[in-house]
Formats: C-alpha cells, structure tokens, sequence
C-alpha cells in the first residue's frame, strides 16, 4: 500500500486573498484534526472531504484551518456534521491525529513529502519527490513482484474513468496519472466537454474538471461548491 495523495503542486492556486494562517489561528492542525474526525464516519468521504480541504485551501483561497469553514466542506460531502463536530471537538479525533505525529515520529519524518509503503509486515520510507519507477522498484521488491502494474490505454475513456472516480482534478493530474502529451491531454478533455460528459470549472488560475453527472454544484466567481 502505498499511503500518499495526488501530488497537490499541480493544483490550481488562488494567489489574490490566499490566508492559510492567521494570528488567532497559526497551525494547520485544526485541518489534520477534521480528516481524522471525517476517517471515524467513512473513508471514501473523508478522503474527499482531504481533497476539497487542498481545493479550498489552494484554489479558493479560504482559511481552512476555520471551523465553520471545515464544517461547511464537511457538509458538501455527505459528512454526518453532528458526528463530525462531535468527534472534532470531543478528542476522539485528536487522539487519533496525535497517534499520526507518533508514527511520524517512529519513522523520524521531519520534512514533506514523505511515503510510507507497506507490504504485509515489510515496510519502506521514502523521503522528498518521487518519481514513478521509484515506487514501481520499491512495490516490486516487498512484493516480491507479487504486485503488478496494469498497463492503461490513455484513450477518452481512460480520461473519463479518472475524472469519475476522483470527481474533481485538475488537468495536470490527468495527464500526470496517464502519462498523456499535452495535445493528448486537450482531445480528450475537449471530446469530453463537447459531449456534456464532463464540467469545467475555473479554480484560482486554472480549472477543474468534473463529470456532468455529479452532484456538486460549484460558482465559477467564488469557486464555492455545494452538493
């Protein structure tokens, strides 16, 4: 397993009212703390609820580490917001996020990114950037070459496949993930909008892309979503 996220650089960004911190509020934990309180009801939703953490953060340029503000993504969703608040504030989800800095601790992660890799009872760290056949070679070795890649077309399927399970990227994660030229990487998107497949919406300096059967609703002036 390899525990990691889609690489956030290639996101778009909100540089005009971009607060990450303030003087009240100083610390990204608050942010840490509400992934782990979204863990405790589903994983599939808190691991969107991670996601539109970074997209608020980074393309809307709101303050994140706000509870009103986690409260609000919570919600978008599908969080229970009662349970969320409720293991937001009463430590359960604390503890959980202290027993992280603990493993980080363990395996002396002082910088980001860092990826742990597990195989059964074996294990690797790896620290800083990546690249692919890094992690091909390291997945190969603990598996014994148990664990394959599967080799993936890059066709306007393909590309509809991935904005469909991740319902929200941007186009460079596309073209990252299936490794497409740019003149690729704008047929396919361009196919797909055509179509009515998918949605653009425009994001601090760039756009994400979602299929037209999600039921978020986002403002392309203010990038807020809503389900």
């Amino acid at each position: 397993m390899v525990r990691s996220i889609r690489n956030a650089t290639v996101m778009p960004v909100k540089v005009e009212g971009f607060k990450l911190f303030s003087k009240e509020q100083p610390s990204t934990y608050p942010q840490n703390i509400a992934y782990k309180a979204a863990q405790m009801q589903d994983e599939a939703k808190a691991n969107r609820f991670l996601r539109r953490i970074r997209e608020a953060s980074a393309a809307e340029a709101l303050q994140t580490n706000l509870t009103e503000i986690l409260v609000e993504l919570a919600s978008e969703v599908g969080l229970d917001v009662a349970k969320f608040l409720d293991d937001f504030s009463n430590g359960n989800a604390q503890k959980a996020f202290e027993d992280d800095l603990y493993t980080t601790a363990q395996f002396r992660v002082h910088g980001f990114p860092g990826f742990l890799v597990k195989y059964g009872e074996k294990s690797i760290l790896l620290r800083g950037y990546q690249t692919y056949q890094n992690f091909q070679s390291v997945i190969s070795s603990l598996s014994n070459g148990e664990i394959r890649e599967v080799e993936i077309t890059p066709n306007e399927a393909a590309v509809m496949d991935f904005i469909g399970k991740y319902s929200s990227v941007a186009p460079a994660e596309i073209k990252m993930a299936l490794n497409l030229l740019p003149r690729e990487l704008d047929k396919y998107t361009e196919a797909l909008l055509e179509k009515q497949q998918i949605t653009k919406r425009i994001a601090g300096n760039g756009y994400f892309l979602s299929p037209k059967s999600n039921p978020m609703v986002c403002d392309s002036e203010s990038g807020a979503c809503m389900l």
